[in-house]
């Protein structure tokens, strides 16, 4: 099929940084441990909606500024190798995004601080700190039935008649990936696990290099 292109849409806590940085910071200003919110979400014992209601009624009680939250966390971030090399094989010809539910300023930063920020766009939820607490603010959706952020930019791209990549590990991104052209999961995640088990095909990685091989094998 004749197309406009190729877009390669890709998840960033869990896919781009190693760890869940959102988690890290609800762990840090809450004092309770979040990973169990999205193993619950993950096991299909939580909605989608509870999942974010739960998740931004606790960061409305985080009571800190974007610099002292960045100050925190820089340094303590680590991010998947190869990253940069999938962002420099795209570069100028195929359009990379990152779509996730984590916060925009701390994407922004990690990719201004890599030299990555005019060549990757970022789809992300907005964080406003109003003194006493962060308020979350999502994208506007531009489709009536998109589920979230990421579903949403799957179907902007396909209304472009573009073919998707998504790349990703957690359960929303399998919910996104219904209607994409490649799958790519991070080794052993839920994104891959969702995958096999509904006999959807997945190309398993744990550095970004792979996916860049997968993808020259393919000419894109």
């Amino acid at each position: 099929m004749k197309s406009s292109g190729t877009a390669i849409l890709c998840d960033f806590d869990g896919t781009v940084s190693v760890g869940y940085i959102p988690n890290m910071m609800l762990e840090k200003y809450t004092g309770t441990g979040w990973a169990r919110l999205d193993a619950e979400y993950a096991e299909g014992r939580i909605g989608y909606r509870e999942y974010l209601e739960r998740r931004d009624s606790a960061f409305s009680t985080v009571n800190a500024t974007e610099e002292e939250i960045w100050s925190d966390l820089e340094g303590n971030i680590s991010l998947r190798s190869g990253f940069g090399a999938l962002v420099e094989y795209c570069r100028g010809r195929i359009q990379l995004s990152i779509v996730s539910l984590g916060l925009d300023f701390v994407i922004r930063r990690i990719l201004q601080e890599n030299g990555w920020a005019r060549a990757v766009t970022s789809f992300s939820p907005a964080a406003s700190f109003n003194g006493s607490g962060i308020a979350i603010i999502y994208p506007q959706l531009t489709h009536a039935g998109s589920r979230n952020v990421k579903d949403d930019a799957v179907r902007r791209c396909r209304e472009m008649n573009m073919n998707v990549v998504f790349i990703g590990d957690g359960a929303p991104d399998f919910e996104a990936s219904e209607d994409v052209d490649l799958r790519f999961a991070v080794e052993n995640s839920t994104f891959s696990r969702m995958c096999r088990t509904g006999g959807v095909e997945v190309h398993e990685f744990t550095d970004f290099r792979q996916v860049v091989d997968r993808l020259r094998l393919l000419v894109l």
